[in-house]
């Protein structure tokens, strides 16, 4: 993912605004990774300093040599993370991706209650960077309440790029938003502000695309399909009451 200027301070860093968006929270990427169990490899591209991973000789070092062979998966130009990390270094990528899990993690905390069950789908629910990893446009979780069943879909800002009161677009990379029509339609898209503290969810349906404009190469050689952030309802509060009340109602 781009780094993007936010408030004025392009130095304010992607790593930056996630914790400081969940020490707001009472929380940070160190003790998640905790929490959630995550193996030693994870922990060190989620806990270490971002500055000093990208020094030849020191971060970056200490990692090749302590974890070869997830080192060897990262830095693979012919692997599948060459592809997905676009003009991401192999270890920016690795960051982004452990912290983009992490938060996933905990967002799925929030949604579950002794009413609803929260279950991680799609093809890295099981946290591990692997040489065999295939990718897929499956939604993130599996979510089960009252009785019903539905896939959902998640997407996070920390407010640098699109979020409530902003006049831009929710970006899908690729093909996302139209595997997500075509092959999994009736599946939900929540996407979470954790900046201005606001969420919204959704039913994906084909009539979304109408929403959509198109962008070139955005990311890295990918294009991404544009959905304006005022197509939504927004609301107020990323909390698990908030969440439960907001599916109820659907």
């Amino acid at each position: 993912m781009r780094e993007f200027i936010i408030n004025n301070k392009p130095t304010e860093s992607r790593i930056y605004r996630i914790q400081s968006c969940l020490a707001k929270r009472g929380t940070n990427l160190q003790t998640l990774a905790e929490k959630y169990h995550y193996n030693d490899a994870n922990k060190f591209l989620a806990t270490y300093n971002e500055t000093s991973m990208f020094q030849e000789g020191t971060a970056g070092e200490v990692f090749k040599y302590t974890f070869p062979e997830t080192d060897l998966y990262l830095n693979d130009p012919a692997g599948v993370y060459a592809w997905m990390r676009d003009v991401r270094t192999p270890y920016t990528f690795g960051r982004s991706l452990i912290t983009n899990w992490l938060i996933e993690d905990y967002a799925a905390d929030l949604l579950s209650s002794p009413d609803i069950s929260v279950v991680p789908a799609g093809t890295d629910k099981d946290r591990n960077l692997l040489s065999n990893v295939k990718t897929s446009s499956a939604p993130d979780y599996d979510v089960y309440y009252n009785g019903k069943h539905i896939s959902v879909e998640l997407q996070s800002q920390f407010g640098a790029y699109w979020g409530l009161g902003q006049n831009n677009s929710i970006c899908f990379r690729g093909n996302k938003l139209q595997n997500l029509v075509s092959k999994y339609a009736g599946c939900y898209f929540l996407a979470l502000d954790w900046y201005n503290d606001a969420y919204c969810i959704w039913e994906v349906k084909p009539n979304i695309l109408d929403y959509a404009t198109y962008t070139a190469d955005n990311y890295g050689g990918k294009g991404t399909y544009n959905v304006p952030v005022d197509a939504f309802i927004w609301y107020k509060g990323i909390t698990s009451n908030n969440l439960y009340a907001t599916l109820n109602n659907m």
